[in-house]
Parts: structure tokens; sequence; C-alpha cells
């Protein structure tokens, strides 16, 4: 399965014309270890993921942002990702994937609340995403915290991750944005009814 959701993503991201040599062989490692950590913190289920109680406290991005660097440094990517990088594209950046000395790709981390839907979650913030890459190659990623309600059940992860174009005024692709979408405030299967 993570075979086939990563040949769809690497499929997308052809439409971007930066997506070659070493920026295609390194872009396609952090999705591979994305998508990975998807699967990973589905079937492990961390704290922030678990159902929020009626006077808890709702889980930080910070939560995920902390774990999502952790799990890249336990990776083939281990010294070359680090966090909270200050001065790139004049803001801060939350996780940071750095090749060869030259090539970052930034990974901006959010926490939605209230509609995770794809146009929304596009809509609120794919632009500060892809605006950390206007000193880079083109290519980043938006990792959400989806803390909506899932008791009805969790989206399929071939739904909780995609590619994300940025297109100028005659329909090119200028920059690209993987989205992954991490569920929290998940039931355990045994609370499903």
């Amino acid at each position: 399965m993570i075979e086939r959701i990563v040949a769809r993503l690497i499929g997308d991201l052809e439409e971007n014309g930066a997506f070659v040599d070493s920026v295609r062989q390194n872009f396609s490692l952090l999705v591979l270890y994305t998508v990975r950590f998807l699967v990973y913190v589905g079937d492990s289920a961390p704290p922030y993921t678990k159902p929020i109680p009626r006077d808890g406290s709702t889980p930080l991005e910070a939560d995920l942002q902390q774990h999502f660097h952790q799990f890249l440094s336990g990776t083939d990517l281990v010294g070359r990702v680090g966090m909270e990088h200050q001065r790139i594209a004049g803001g801060r950046a939350d996780v940071v994937t750095t090749f060869d000395g030259a090539q970052g790709y930034v990974t901006e981390v959010k926490r939605e609340l209230n509609d995770a839907a794809r146009e929304n979650l596009e809509e609120a913030y794919l632009a500060q995403a892809l605006e950390y890459q206007s000193t880079s190659q083109p290519l980043g990623q938006l990792l959400v915290l989806d803390l909506t309600d899932h008791s009805s059940g969790t989206p399929h992860i071939n739904d909780s991750i995609w590619v994300a174009h940025h297109r100028d005024v005659e329909g090119r692709v200028i920059s690209s944005a993987l989205v992954a979408v991490v569920r929290g405030n998940r039931p355990t299967p045994s609370a499903m009814r």
C-alpha cells in the first residue's frame, strides 16, 4: 500500500518542472518517509490522536511537529532534519529537511479544529507552506493535525495525503506541496458502533 501511495504522489509531482534529477531523488525520499509516518501514527495512536475529553485540553500542533521531527531523525534522514529554523523566506519554518547542504524542504505543521476538508485545508494553509519554498526548490510539505470529530469513522490514508500545485496565469505549475493529514480525535476501533 505504501508503495502505491508513494507512486501516485510521485506521479502527481512530475507536473512540477523542478521535480527532476537530485531534487526528484531527495524529495521522493522525504515523501516516502512522510507516508510511512502517516501509517505509523495511524497504527500506533500516539496521545495527540486520542479522543479529546470534554473537559480536556486540545493537542497542539507542536505535539505533531515534535513527533514528525523525531520520526524523521530515526530514518535515513538522520542529521538532515531540524526544527524551528529562523530566517527561511523571512519566517520560522517548523521542520526543515536539508540535502547536500543546499536543497532544503520545509514541512509546515498546522492544526485544524473545524473543517478538515481538502479544499478548506488548502485554502487556509497552503499559501504559507509554499511561501517557505520561495528561496529554494519549489517543493514543500504541509502536515495538518485534524482534530475534527471522527466518531463516525476515520478517513482512509488514501484520502489523507495528496499533492497540491500552485499554477501561474498560463496554468503551469510553479510550486507544489505534499499535503498530509494526521487524523486525531479518533475513537478506538472497539468504541465504534
